[in-house]
């Protein structure tokens, strides 16, 4: 950026400056972690003093917009806007007369009076595909403060094991069948419904019906819950199967161009791998539908009150 001072204004040319930086900084021209030029440069650019420009950086830090780095230099500061409301109430404060001290004790009481730590809810997430239940617990934790733990569903609908979190969340699938186990615990069961993005629908109904499609899979009942959305969305390919195990045997087997891989979004070392292979596949990931998050961000709410 290029500082223009008007040496006719009415404005300090210090006070010009520290305006123009602050607002490169606020348009992103300097991002957080950003070194400044030295005042040395911009005394060098703008033909300012250095008494001026040092003025002009005492503001920027009082203002919470830079931080200065003894034998470092000077930096965009990443919590500027916090400390500049912070720095506008302790300056109204001082315009009152009151004290550090004094300042320091009703803001203290402030805080604790009317902010509360924003401390996460614990969940258990309960499916028995650890593929999908990824997904949801990638989905929820957006909306919600979530501390989640997934659970197999077996132990979960016997009553076999019960987890300990207040909170459980499941799938429409499995919601019927958890339900009395967690009324019977005095848990809070919470349902959740899955769509398929529809840009990955879009992708995968462009298929050629000739194409090979290869699924890399780890349990049986994410096999079962792709092979029904395939079909729904008119898919008759032929599929290959390959469980997330044997994948490092299997993947060669196959010409790369022969075959099109659906694989979860979960499985990151898989899919760096089809990169690096030069493998033509779709990340395959469910949702969670606009409606389901919405229900459960108000429960949540109400919970809280």
């Amino acid at each position: 950026m290029r500082i223009k001072i008007d040496m006719n204004g009415n404005s300090p040319a210090y006070i010009q400056m520290s305006a123009q930086i602050a607002a490169a900084i606020r348009a992103g021209e300097y991002r957080t972690g950003d070194k400044l030029p030295s005042e040395a440069e911009f005394c060098h650019e703008t033909g300012l003093a250095k008494g001026t420009v040092r003025k002009t950086f005492d503001k920027l830090e009082e203002e919470g917009y830079i931080r200065r780095v003894h034998g470092s230099g000077t930096y965009v500061q990443g919590w500027q806007p916090e400390l500049r409301r912070m720095v506008q109430f302790d300056n109204s404060c001082k315009k009152e007369g009151m004290k550090p001290d004094e300042c320091y004790r009703l803001l203290k009481e402030a805080c604790g009076r009317f902010f509360a730590a924003d401390i996460p809810d614990q969940a258990a997430m309960i499916d028995c595909t650890p593929e999908i239940a990824g997904d949801i617990t990638r989905e929820l934790v957006k909306i919600w403060n979530f501390d989640m733990k997934y659970y197999q569903i077996d132990g979960v609908r016997a009553g076999t094991f019960i987890p300990p979190e207040e909170i459980w969340i499941t799938t429409k699938t499995h919601f019927e069948e958890i339900l009395p186990v967690a009324e019977k615990a005095g848990k809070a069961l919470l349902q959740v419904r899955l769509s398929v993005p529809a840009t990955e629908e879009e992708e995968i109904a462009a298929l050629d019906d000739d194409c090979l499609l290869g699924i890399v899979y780890d349990s049986q009942d994410f096999l079962m819950h792709i092979s029904h959305t395939l079909a729904l969305l008119g898919r008759h390919n032929t599929y290959y199967l390959c469980q997330k195990e044997e994948w490092c045997d299997k993947k060669r087997a196959i010409r790369t161009e022969d075959i099109i891989w659906l694989v979860s979004v979960q499985e990151e070392e898989i899919i760096r791998q089809m990169e690096t292979m030069g493998s033509h596949y779709i990340v395959f990931n469910y949702g969670v539908t606009k409606d389901s998050l919405d229900e459960i961000r108000a429960i949540m709410e109400q919970r809280r009150k």
